[in-house]
């Protein structure tokens, strides 16, 4: 039995289920905007057409460093309980420079990964991602 890390990401397998879950980290590492090196994985690749896919339910926050992010949430009070929100909103994990720079990476090495949001974006956070030339749709 496949182990999804979301709901929205076992939705989606249901739907496509030609689609490869990826479990294991992309191919390179990937070099943040403070210097400091990460691992990303992807959600699913397409073997047809030979690209991978990130699977996003939200709107990306835009959290420019890894650093940026950790502070972000280490400032949040003690008493305050950490939900889904300030991780959608503070995590790099969702962060539009971390998905430009393991975009950008991945292309640089002759690799696709497409970003798909399952909903509808409002039209500032659509002009946030064409503007900095991210590949993306709206399934």
């Amino acid at each position: 039995m496949t182990t999804y890390d979301s709901n929205i990401e076992e939705n989606y397998h249901a739907k496509h289920p030609y689609l490869i879950r990826c479990t294991d980290y992309l191919p390179m590492p990937f070099k943040g905007n403070d210097g400091m090196l990460f691992f990303a994985k992807a959600d699913f690749y397409h073997p047809t057409e030979d690209y991978y896919i990130e699977l996003k339910d939200h709107p990306l926050n835009v959290v420019k460093t890894k650093s940026d992010s950790d502070r972000r949430l280490a400032s949040i009070p003690k008493h305050v309980k950490i939900t889904n929100y300030h991780y959608l909103a503070h995590g790099f994990n969702h962060s539009l420079y971390k998905q430009k720079i393991v975009q950008s990476t991945l292309a640089d090495n002759g690799i696709k990964l497409l970003l798909v949001f399952t909903k509808p974006l409002p039209t500032r956070k659509i002009n946030e991602l064409n503007k900095h030339g991210l590949e993306y749709v709206i399934a």
